[in-house]
């Protein structure tokens, strides 16, 4: 856009923008970016799908937190200890929560299970992926840098 906006004539509309477009891009000071090989968008898939079930196994993980806060116990936000918490919510007959209450949360495990199934899915596939690909492997060489990273880096 930086690049379009001093060929821009009037005010922005599809017209006009297509326009500077064109002028801009008959410029032979234009760069370019080269377009991402198929191989470079299923990567970039399997982080877009990975984020994605990251982002909802948070939301689960907060809403279990949250009802269980209505019922006065309180979860640190560690996952892990969510996830023993919830184990002994639902093993527990004795707490003094309803047994809908406990049906819910034994729902709502199982949930959070296979999100971390297919989480550890995904993470399986970006880490085959980082052993397959050269340039993954000499970016993974760098301090701090793994196999998510560097696999993100060259989608």
């Amino acid at each position: 856009p930086q690049f379009v906006t001093p060929y821009v004539k009037s005010n922005k509309n599809d017209q006009n923008d297509a326009e500077a477009i064109c002028e801009a891009v008959g410029r032979p000071s234009m760069r370019f970016v080269p377009p991402k090989s198929t191989d470079q968008l299923a990567v970039q898939a399997v982080h877009r799908i990975r984020r994605r079930l990251v982002a909802d196994r948070v939301r689960l993980a907060n809403q279990i937190r949250g009802l269980l806060s209505e019922h006065g116990i309180v979860i640190a936000r560690d996952i892990a200890q969510l996830r023993r918490g919830l184990a002994v919510i639902v093993g527990n007959i004795n707490d003094g929560l309803s047994e809908m209450l406990r049906a819910l949360m034994r729902e709502l495990q199982e949930e959070l299970s296979e999100l971390d199934t297919r989480v550890a899915a995904y993470d399986r596939r970006i880490r085959e992926i980082f052993r397959t690909n050269e340039q993954c492997q000499r970016l993974g060489k760098i301090e701090g840098v793994g196999p998510v990273t560097a696999t993100a880096l060259i989608a």
